[in-house]
């Protein structure tokens, strides 16, 4: 006589092997040194690798990386609002290198997974670790980067956890704020125009004796709702000048973005190439 499977057991038999069946992370190491964890991730799903359509691989200094990442500000959402780095600035230089050459090494279908941390010292001899983790990727152009966790005090029962950033969970409540040459992409997502030509010298850092680094701005502890906008681009045409065509495309490309047909990293990538084709048309 056949023994009958309660339904519970049945349910979780199912879903255990729904787990084994799904999609598998295959991760490429490019740096593990000074608390700095960077890899190249892609995913397999019935043994094959998942397009993702990247532009990868991709050739950048890390001296302009460096400039980037220590321009990322965010706001936290809880009661003070507070403004600050998005990057701790010990950790710039020593990700950018890694960045760059992570970048130079992928692939079109892998992302880059970093995961950093900073070390703070009480009484010289307690260490409490800080972590910054975030997905980058090069698409249409744009340098992408989705934060995770922003100099995040990690639990002392935690430490040897991974807390390895995944695209869509955000596990921190603040958000991303553009600058110049920077659009949001989502409420903890920026998609940074990185050929821009600021991001060739270090304005806004300067390195003290003994190697420290230090903001040259100071930042606002606030913010209020309208200077969350990205300023004007200075080499961006006078829309006026512009032919009836052009003006058209970009009516339309304004309307599809309210529709919610397109994000804000899309609708920039096309506006721009909007605008260039217009400026190069006699």
């Amino acid at each position: 006589m056949r023994k009958r499977i309660a339904p519970a057991l049945l349910l979780l038999g199912i879903s255990i092997g729904l787990l084994a069946c799904g999609p598998k992370k295959i991760r490429v190491p490019v740096l593990n040194q000074d608390g700095i964890q960077i890899v190249l991730r892609s995913e397999k799903d019935d043994g094959q690798i998942t397009p993702r359509g990247f532009d990868h691989p991709q050739a950048i200094s890390p001296v302009r990386l460096a400039h980037i990442l220590s321009r990322i500000d965010i706001e936290t959402t809880d009661k003070q609002r507070l403004r600050k780095e998005g990057i701790p600035l010990t950790l710039v230089y020593d990700m950018a290198d890694g960045l760059s050459a992570a970048f130079a090494a992928a692939n079109p279908d892998q992302e880059i997974v970093v995961m950093a941390e900073r070390i703070h010292r009480r009484l010289g001899v307690f260490t409490q670790p800080y972590l910054t983790s975030f997905i980058t990727y090069m698409q249409d152009d744009q340098l992408v980067i989705h934060l995770s966790r922003t100099d995040w005090r990690v639990p002392l029962d935690e430490q040897d956890d991974r807390h390895e950033p995944t695209l869509g969970k955000p596990v921190m409540k603040f958000r991303a704020i553009p600058g110049p040459a920077m659009a949001l992409a989502g409420g903890q997502s920026l998609a940074i125009d990185w050929r821009d030509p600021m991001f060739r010298t270090p304005d806004n850092l300067r390195v003290l004796p003994g190697g420290r680094v230090q903001r040259r701005t100071v930042l606002m502890e606030s913010i209020e709702p309208e200077e969350l906008a990205p300023e004007p681009r200075p080499d961006e045409p006078n829309l006026s000048d512009l032919p009836a065509s052009a003006l058209r495309e970009l009516a339309d490309l304004e309307e599809a973005r309210d529709r919610g047909d397109l994000n804000e990293s899309q609708y920039q990538a096309r506006r721009r190439v909007i605008l260039k084709r217009a400026a190069e048309t006699p």
